[in-house]
């Protein structure tokens, strides 16, 4: 499993042609299900920038991620047909529950880099001195209720009280 911070920054890599697109800059996923969709990346040299659809992963190594061919590259990500359906990085979006309750805001998540899927959200808990202090929690995918444009709303269980397990 590797966060959103291992993997930005990572060169991605032709398998048919050798090739260096580019570097991941960042990604957009489905809301409904968490699975990644599609990669974003800055273009090599003379390379535009572009988009890679995660189909189109071989794999994700330790020095970088791996992709079918140069011509899996799109210019853009498709239009969807239902409105919210990818979602962009939620980076830094604060996180409520259904009660209401401000939990802190996204500060990485963790993707299984065979199946694509986000397995879990990190949330940064008591503000800026959370941050620095290294205050977390985490939960899955399955616990979010919606992506909004403002944020991210997850079940009332999902909660930093005493007793949550905290993780670093």
């Amino acid at each position: 499993m590797k966060t959103l911070h291992d993997l930005l920054g990572m060169p991605l890599m032709t398998v048919q042609e050798g090739l260096r697109l580019g570097t991941l800059k960042g990604l957009e996923f489905a809301a409904a299900d968490g699975r990644v969709r599609y990669l974003h990346f800055v273009g090599a040299e003379t390379r535009a920038d572009g988009v890679l659809p995660w189909a189109s992963v071989r794999s994700v190594g330790t020095d970088a991620i791996t992709v079918d061919s140069v011509s899996s590259v799109l210019e853009a990500v498709p239009p969807s047909k239902q409105p919210g359906e990818v979602t962009a990085d939620v980076h830094d979006r604060p996180v409520i529950t259904e009660g209401g309750t401000h939990l802190g805001k996204v500060t990485d998540y963790d993707i299984n880099e065979v199946t694509g899927r986000i397995e879990r959200y990190r949330v940064a808990t008591g503000g800026f001195v959370g941050r620095l202090t290294h205050s977390e929690i985490a939960f899955p995918h399955d616990a979010v209720r919606a992506f909004g444009q403002d944020a991210v709303i997850v079940a009332d269980d999902v909660n930093p009280a005493p007793g949550a397990e905290k993780s670093k």
